[in-house]
């Protein structure tokens, strides 16, 4: 039964009191007094209504109006504190509701002369609530509580726990507060409880938990309540500027975890445009529709979705901000590349947010931070032609700048730092640092004569800069680049003497060895030995140590102790890098006898297989010492290879020449042109290649009989030139795809071979081994036991060298493949015993694939129970991964028929069979056509063996 209104009440209350009001009274005009003040009332005049009933307090109250009318008269104060709560004169409603309660009560428990005596403590505390006075307004609540009549005294229940929560929070009372609001929420339907009202009391739990600091008291609320807190979408966006401004509180108080949980809440606009379009088409035209519990209006949802859709276009939609809160979460937790992903959300779908500029800013800050050096460079040129005003534009400049260089781009590097050298002022950070990269810049890229200037201008502009110990260096090792030795030498000292504290100079080691480096060039062998040493005894463990060691060796070589030479060489070769060792090895190959030049020849070809101007002198000098030991075969292969891996060094006449002169040792004219024809490269390569050919055959034409042929043979070869090569430039990447597409995807797939070995030759290390799975791959089909051997050293090269995971592990599944195609089971057996040891290898993706390939090398080298176990697991193990135990019940079958060990063997491999057919047929469509043919001979096989003397004696 739905509760009268108070008013209705109070109405009926004043007719009962002017009833029994003495005769002496009503000729006083209470009536009249009391009839206007409920007709201002129900007009909602409340000043009107209060001065009424003021009036009658002063004209009849004054004389003990308990005695004189009975508890009945309480209901004038209970008015009157209504009309003063109405117009937030709360001291005076406490007042007028106290003396309700407190001076007319009722003479009994069951008497109700007075029936707003306990509505009046209700009352009470909500105007001490609007006093704020909240421990009074608690206490009457909770009195309110105890002593009403649970049948008569009916009141907005949502509304009194909403208000006694709110009550507790102001306490810092936060569990009573929230057993309170929980109660409101948990009844919301029955009470009922409004959601402004649930939403009121979330927000006082929200700040007194920020407030209080205690983030997990909030975190549990939300666990618990989430349900509840989550309205329909069209009507959470009601709330979700609510929930917008408390989880900013709650970002802004360090409650990350809290504020993002808010955040979870608030549906993203497009969910609520939906669910207002969805409702509105339910309406099917009609004003208003009741969908159980929830009533809404057509004139509402438009309204709801008129504001949805301005919000979406505004510059500040709920989903910007929170993605920029989720941002700053992630920056705050130290998850960097997490903080860059938001704002990338950010710039990609709300590039007209308000805050863009920040938002942009922070996005080149992060990618610079995490190391996405293209990112900061395109987001940090959008930022400066967006937002050509910002006082963050010196800061992106440069960290555009930084990035690039960082990228070690040193062609971009040099262009960009030169357009901010160009357009800032000297003395600015800008200048500063775009004048360093420059030089270092030009530096890195070669370019010595360029970079000297611009290091020495650096030095003397900057002198105090944050770049000046390292400006100072590249300055002095450039000199040493350009050969300036003396100059070098000059500067070297200088920067040892200044910079000499190694906690502050990360160069000076680098610095000692470009000193003896100095010393070597001029001839100062003793000097520069000393120097080498003072280095290796004070800084052994310098990146640079190594080289340090090849130095040495050089100048004991050059002061003839041949002896120490070999020892530091031997050192200099424990610790340096790859890169590095390769001096080393070419100089041991140039002074070594032959034998021993082999051996460094081969050393060097193990670690050093991309093509540069080292690997072109290794195999020039290489040729007459691996001659000697009967491996010219070898060395020709080793120039072919480097002519028609890399157009820059393949395009070296030199290089070619040298390959031509030692080919023709041993071969004709004719030979060197065929020979020639399998060579690919740019037309440069093609180009001297030709004119090698066409030298030979000049040279033979002008020889005897011999000479016509040549001749004739000329003109083509002329003709052939003429018409040039030009190959296709395809980066690493295209070039794979290529691969792929024809290895996989056409009848042709050795054409791809081409491709991956472009790849495979390639300086730049992107996609070499994907490039050598996919040779390895074209490999495994050819019968020929070359190319087999190729396919187990490529996967094996992946598997020892590829950082990426899933390549090794695809590769050493492959391997033990190609292993057994070979025939070495031995090898197959201890590489898939290593895969399956999971713990070490953390490979799982093969792991039944691994396990069938083991069971068949046990099977191959006669352990036929070990092998028939194996099969039994598997096919058990893997019964629904046909392609692995169709092949493995196959041999199992086989196995157990042929071992027929006991009368048990052959029923088991039959039945065990006949149960696997009947599982697999009920997929049977979706199974390949492998997976088909081997069901097909189990199947076959069922019928033989169902056939079989030994299975009919003991009956079917």
């Amino acid at each position: 039964m739905k509760p009268s209104s108070p008013f209705t009440t109070v109405r009926a209350c004043l007719v009962s009191l002017w009833l029994v009001l003495p005769a002496a009274c009503q000729n006083e005009s209470l009536e009249g007094l009391l009839a206007a003040s409920r007709t201002a009332m129900e007009a909602e005049d409340w000043p009107q209504a209060l001065a009424l009933s003021d009036q009658a307090v002063e004209r009849f109250g004054k004389q003990n109006p308990l005695k004189t009318y009975g508890p009945q008269f309480g209901a004038v104060y209970y008015r009157k504190g209504l009309s003063e709560m109405k117009l937030k004169k709360w001291m005076e409603a406490i007042r007028s509701f106290e003396t309700c309660y407190r001076e007319f009560p009722n003479k009994s428990q069951t008497a109700r002369d007075n029936p707003f005596e306990k509505m009046a403590l209700l009352k009470w505390g909500e105007s001490a609530m609007g006093a704020e006075i909240w421990e009074l307004a608690a206490s009457r609540f909770h009195k309110f509580i105890e002593e009403r009549d649970k049948l008569r005294d009916s009141f907005p229940q949502g509304a009194f726990y909403i208000n006694f929560a709110i009550c507790n929070y102001k306490l810092r009372r936060i569990a009573e507060g929230n057993e309170n609001l929980e109660v409101a929420i948990r009844n919301k339907l029955n009470f009922p409880t409004p959601d402004v009202g649930i939403m009121a009391g979330f927000q006082e739990l929200v700040i007194v938990a920020i407030d209080e600091k205690n983030e997990q008291v909030l975190l549990d609320f939300i666990g618990k309540n989430r349900g509840e807190l989550t309205l329909e979408p069209y009507e959470m966006h009601r709330y979700s500027g609510v929930f917008m401004k408390l989880a900013g509180d709650a970002l802004a108080a360090g409650m990350q975890r809290a504020a993002l949980a808010m955040y979870q809440l608030v549906p993203s606009t497009d969910m609520a445009i939906n669910d207002v379009r969805a409702r509105l088409k339910a309406m099917a035209g009609a004003d208003r529709l009741q969908d159980g519990e929830t009533a809404y209006s057509r004139q509402e949802l438009e309204r709801d979705l008129a504001a949805l859709e301005a919000e979406q276009k505004s510059s500040t939609p709920p989903e910007a901000i929170k993605l920029a809160a989720v941002a700053v979460i992630h920056e705050a937790n130290g998850n960097i590349t997490g903080a860059f992903a938001a704002y990338q959300q950010l710039e990609l779908y709300f590039s007209g947010a308000e805050k863009r500029e920040d938002y942009l800013f922070n996005l080149v800050r992060l990618s610079s931070r995490v190391g996405y050096l293209t990112s900061a460079r395109e987001y940090g040129e959008r930022f400066l032609a967006d937002f050509p005003k910002s006082p963050n534009l010196s800061a992106v400049r440069q960290l555009i700048l930084s990035s690039v260089h960082e990228g070690g781009d040193v062609e971009t590097s040099i262009a960009v730092a030169g357009r901010m050298h160009e357009s800032s002022a000297a003395g600015s950070s800008e200048h500063d640092q775009s004048l360093h990269i420059l030089g270092v810049s030009h530096y890195r890229a070669g370019l010595h004569q360029k970079a000297q200037p611009l290091l020495d201008r650096h030095v003397e502009l900057y002198p105090k800069s944050e770049f000046a110990i390292p400006a100072a260096f590249f300055r002095a090792s450039n000199a040493v680049r350009l050969q300036a030795w003396k100059q070098a030498a000059v500067m070297l000292d200088s920067f040892l003497t200044s910079h000499s504290n190694p906690q502050s100079n990360p160069y000076l080691p680098d610095a000692m060895y470009e000193r003896a480096a100095c010393h070597f060039a001029e001839g100062q062998f003793p000097e520069a030995l000393r120097k080498c040493d003072e280095v290796i005894n004070r800084f052994s463990a310098s990146k640079v140590i190594g080289e340090v060691y090849s130095l040495k060796g050089n100048a004991e070589h050059a002061l003839g102790k041949s002896e120490d030479a070999l020892k530091s060489y031997q050192k200099a070769l424990e610790l340096v890098n790859r890169a590095a060792a390769g001096p080393v090895l070419l100089s041991l190959v140039k002074l070594s006898p032959a034998k021993a030049a082999a051996s460094f020849a081969d050393r060097y070809w193990k670690e050093h297989e991309s093509p540069s101007q080292q690997a072109r002198e290794m195999a020039v000098a290489q040729v007459e010492p691996l001659a000697a030991v009967g491996r010219m075969d070898e060395a020709l292969r080793k120039l072919r290879a480097l002519i028609a891996e890399d157009p820059e060094v393949g395009g070296d006449d030199d290089l070619i020449r040298a390959y031509t002169t030692a080919y023709l040792k041993n071969h004709s004219a004719e030979e060197l042109r065929q020979h020639f024809r399998e060579f690919t490269g740019n037309p440069r390569v093609l180009r001297v290649l030709g004119i090698q050919v066409i030298e030979a055959f000049e040279k033979l034409s002008k020889a005897g009989e011999s000479g016509k042929v040549a001749t004739a043979t000329l003109k083509v070869l002329y003709r052939d030139f003429m018409k040039g090569i030009v190959p296709e430039d395809i980066s690493n990447k295209a070039l794979i795809m290529l691969g792929d597409h024809l290895r996989l995807h056409t009848s042709t797939p050795r054409e791809a071979l081409v491709y991956y070995d472009e790849v495979i030759r390639r300086e730049d290390p992107a996609g070499r081994f994907a490039a050598l799975l996919g040779k390895a791959d074209v490999y495994t089909r050819s019968p020929s036991s070359a190319e087999a051997d190729s396919a187990v050293e490529a996967f094996s090269r992946v598997l020892a060298g590829s950082g990426d995971p899933g390549e090794r592990e695809y590769a050493h599944f492959r391997l033990i493949e190609a292993l057994m195609v070979k025939g070495e089971f031995a090898k197959a057996t201890a590489l898939a015993g290593s895969y399956l040891d999971v713990a070490a290898s953390k490979f799982t993706a093969f792991v039944p694939q691994v396990k069938l390939l083991l069971a068949k090398c046990h099977h191959a080298e006669g352990r036929t129970d070990t092998a028939i176990l194996q099969y039994s697991q598997i096919g058990s193990a893997y019964r629904e991964l046909i392609m692995v135990s169709a092949p493995a019940m196959l041999e199992w079958m086989k196995l157990c028929w042929e071992r027929n060990r006991a009368p048990s063997d052959r029923r088991t491999a039959l039945e065990t069979a006949v149960s696997y057919m009947k599982f697999t047929d009920k997929s049977l469509p979706e199974k390949s056509t492998n997976e088909r043919r081997i069901l097909f001979e189990i199947e076959q096989l069922v019928k033989l063996y169902k056939a079989s003397p030994d299975i009919t004696r003991q009956g079917s």
